[in-house]
C-alpha cells in the first residue's frame, strides 16, 4: 500500500546497537546497569491474577503511589508506554497542525519525529550555549502564544540540567497560552532534582506538561513513564490515550520498585559519584569531557571512535543523530569493571 507522503521525510527512530554477545559492554543506550532487585519480581509476580481479564485502564494504584511521592494527586498523572508515548499523547491532544514548534538544536529525536506526523511543518532549532546549555533565551525571543516548546531537562545526548528556579523564571516569561512539555526522563541523577516542586508547577503553570520515566532505574524492558499536568490536562490527554497502554507487569513493578528506596538511592548515588571518576579519569588521559546531571557523559574525540570500540566489544553512542557533528560520543555510567574496561580501550585506541 501508498504510505503518507510525510513519511518521505521521517527517519526510523534508531536505538543503540544491542548486545552483541555475553562479553559486550553495553554503554550506548542509558539503560541501568543494574538490575533490579530480585524479590521486586517475585513479588510482583505473586500480585498476577486474573491475567484473562483486563485491568483498571489508568494504573489507579500506581498513579496513587506516584502521587505520593511527589506529593500530588492521581488525577495529576497519566501513563504510558514509555515517557514516548506521553509526548505523541500530548501532540495528538493539545498541538494544533498550524502551530510553530521549538526543540533544542541538539536533543532527543522524539520531539521533532512525533511534530511532523501531526502535520506541523514549522520547527524551529534555538542554540545551545558555548557550554551546550539549552538557550532558554533564544527559546523565549523565538516562542509566541501559537508555539509548543519542548524541553529536556536534563538534556540528552549533553546531559545538562538547569535549576528549577531557573525552569520557573523561564516559564513566568513565556505567553500563557505557549505549551510546554518539560521532559525529565534522568532527573533522578540530577543534584537539581526536587520532587516537592511540581504541585508549585502544575498549580501555577497551566500550559505544563511534565513527563518521567522508569527505564533510567531499571525497566527500560518494561516501558513504562508517566505525565504530570493539572487534572483538566491530564483528562484531556486520557481522551487520546489508548485503551490499557501499560500493562499490568509493568504497572506492578514499578509499584514496587518506589517501594524499594533504598534500591533506588543506591543507584541514583552510585551513577552520581562514578560519573565524577569517569569524568576525571576521561580528562586524564585528554578526553574533552562536559559535565553531566544524568545516567551518562558527552565526549567529544576523534571520529569513528564508536566503531574502534566497538571491535574491542564496547558499545558507545555517536551524537551525530543527535545534532551534534560525528566526534561527539554519548557513554552511559557503567559498572565500577564496564567503566575501567572502557577507559582502558580509550587510552589504547587514543594513544
Amino acid at each position: 500500500m501508498k504510505p503518507r507522503k510525510i513519511l518521505e521525510s521521517i527517519p526510523i527512530y534508531v536505538g543503540g546497537k544491542p548486545i552483541i554477545n555475553k562479553r559486550t559492554i553495553k554503554l550506548n543506550s542509558n539503560e541501568s546497569a543494574f538490575n533490579i532487585p530480585k524479590k521486586i519480581i517475585k513479588k510482583s509476580l505473586k500480585s498476577l491474577k486474573n491475567l484473562n481479564r483486563y485491568h483498571e485502564p489508568t494504573g489507579l494504584f500506581l498513579r496513587e503511589k506516584i502521587a505520593e511521592e511527589l506529593k500530588i494527586i492521581p488525577e495529576n498523572i497519566i501513563l504510558g508506554n514509555g515517557s514516548g508515548e506521553i509526548i505523541k499523547i500530548f501532540i495528538e491532544s493539545f498541538v494544533e497542525s498550524y502551530e510553530k514548534i521549538i526543540i533544542p538544536q541538539v536533543t532527543f529525536s522524539l520531539y521533532e519525529i512525533y511534530s511532523k506526523l501531526n502535520g506541523n511543518t514549522t520547527i524551529i532549532k534555538t542554540n545551545l550555549t558555548d557550554g551546550l546549555d539549552i538557550d532558554l533565551n533564544d527559546i523565549l525571543e523565538k516562542a509566541d502564544n501559537k508555539t509548543t516548546i519542548f524541553i529536556a531537562n536534563p538534556n540528552n545526548p549533553t546531559g545538562k540540567s538547569y535549576k528549577y528556579q531557573d525552569i520557573l523564571q523561564f516559564l513566568k516569561k513565556l505567553p500563557k497560552e505557549t505549551k510546554v512539555l518539560l521532559d525529565e526522563a534522568y532527573i533522578e541523577y540530577s543534584e537539581n532534582y526536587d520532587p516537592s516542586i511540581y504541585r508549585k508547577l502544575i498549580e501555577e503553570f497551566e500550559n505544563l506538561i511534565i513527563i518521567r520515566t522508569f527505564s533510567k532505574l531499571g525497566l527500560a524492558g518494561l516501558r513504562i513513564g508517566y505525565g504530570i499536568s493539572n487534572s483538566e490536562n491530564i483528562a484531556q490527554l486520557n481522551k487520546v490515550r489508548p485503551p490499557f497502554n501499560t500493562n499490568i507487569l509493568a504497572q506492578y513493578i514499578a509499584y514496587n520498585l518506589l517501594e524499594e528506596k533504598n534500591f533506588i538511592k543506591k543507584l541514583t548515588n552510585f551513577v552520581k559519584k562514578e560519573r565524577e571518576n569517569l569524568f576525571e579519569k576521561l580528562k586524564d588521559i585528554n578526553i574533552k569531557t562536559f559535565k553531566s546531571d544524568a545516567n551518562f557523559i558527552l565526549i567529544q574525540a576523534k571520529e569513528n571512535l564508536d566503531k574502534e570500540l566497538e571491535k574491542r566489544g564496547i558499545l558507545i553512542r555517536n551524537a551525530y543523530s543527535f545534532g551534534l557533528s560525528s566526534d561527539y560520543y554519548r557513554i552511559t555510567i557503567g559498572t565500577k569493571r564496564e567503566n575501567l574496561k572502557m577507559i582502558k580501550a580509550l587510552t589504547e585506541v587514543l594513544t
